[in-house]
């Protein structure tokens, strides 16, 4: 699942910077966070939009696919740098995922990184497809119960996103389809 942000969506992102001051107790996502097929640091899969601003004092940027319904959305924790997405579903987050470097998984594996070291962090447990967008590229999936974790590479072996979440949605190509 790659989530693309329509283009005045991803402006207005990116003009908002970085996101108000945490509130009291929260626990913000870093750079020094994990993600797994659970969540990102304090990010839960599950989580509705409001419990995840609450529980990291941090904003999410958050749009229904169709607004008289929110059945799914898509949303991008600020602030953007860290590269943080998720897709909802009912409200609640169903799929976190990654796009820059910074955030690894608990095995060290980040954005940037490539297939050589993703095998060498998870050997036999993980598992290869064919992308759906592009035949000559591999998807990667560690699956873990009803959860799992994606690593797309690109043709030259280079991870550029990491998906943790749940079944059925970590599975959808493009949002909730």
């Amino acid at each position: 699942m790659h989530l693309r942000l329509p283009a005045a969506a991803a402006a207005v992102l990116a003009a908002a910077g970085l996101a108000g001051p945490a509130a009291a107790g929260a626990a913000p996502v870093t750079t020094s966070s994990h993600i797994t097929q659970n969540g990102i640091g304090p990010l839960r899969i599950g989580m509705t939009i409001d419990q995840a601003q609450r529980r990291t004092g941090q904003a999410i940027d958050y749009q229904r696919f169709d607004a008289a319904s929110d059945a799914c959305g898509i949303g991008r924790l600020l602030p953007a740098s860290l590269g943080v997405t998720m897709l909802t579903t009912d409200r609640r987050i169903a799929v976190l995922s990654v796009s820059r470097p910074g955030i690894s998984t608990r095995r060290g594996i980040e954005v940037g990184d490539t297939v050589r070291d993703l095998r060498r962090a998870y050997g036999a447990r993980l598992r290869s497809r064919v992308n759906r967008y592009d035949p000559r590229r591999r998807d990667h999936v560690l699956r873990l119960g009803d959860r799992a974790m994606i690593f797309w590479a690109d043709r030259r072996g280079v991870i550029g996103q990491i998906d943790g979440g749940r079944r059925p949605e970590i599975d959808y190509v493009e949002g909730c389809a």
